[in-house]
């Protein structure tokens, strides 16, 4: 996995991983209205104004619906993708890039913002299709330095 940035590939997706924090609404809801964690936001950001993707081409990873476009309404729900076994996730990553080949045929980079968990499940399959993954931050981070190089990177276009 490399860590460099691509600018305007057309096949390019961003791969974002669904938050803890969701909208209390019980209706169906956009990713943007349902999922409401800080880091998300900031992830998002970076998708649109650092790698400058479109919104067809970025999308939630959620423990539930596997791959969801932007502009899916999703009901709320409570699965967490390291409550299922190991091989329940790795089914789960087999799902996820087989939904993004479907929906993005020419993708042949993706920016993958997720935790390990949902890396270790779906990393093996993208690289199966003969996708290069790339992981903007450096993976060693937690949760508060992800949130600050997040917010530091979000606004730069590479």
């Amino acid at each position: 996995m490399r860590d460099d940035v691509c600018s305007q590939c057309a096949t390019a997706v961003a791969l974002i991983a669904c938050s803890k924090r969701k909208s209390s609404a019980m209706r169906p809801q956009s990713p943007e209205e349902l999922y409401l964690g800080s880091l998300l936001q900031l992830q998002l950001a970076y998708a649109r104004q650092a790698l400058n993707l479109p919104d067809a081409h970025i999308f939630i990873l959620s423990a539930q619906h596997g791959l969801v476009p932007l502009s899916q309404e999703i009901w709320p729900y409570d699965l967490v993708l390291s409550s299922l076994s190991v091989a329940d996730r790795g089914m789960w990553g087999f799902r996820v890039a087989n939904q993004l080949i479907a929906r993005v045929p020419g993708v042949v980079e993706a920016y993958l913002m997720a935790g390990h968990v949902y890396r270790t499940a779906v990393v093996p399959e993208l690289e199966n299709w003969g996708i290069e993954v790339h992981i903007p931050h450096p993976e060693s981070y937690g949760l508060g330095q992800q949130l600050a190089w997040y917010k530091v990177n979000a606004s730069r276009p590479e």
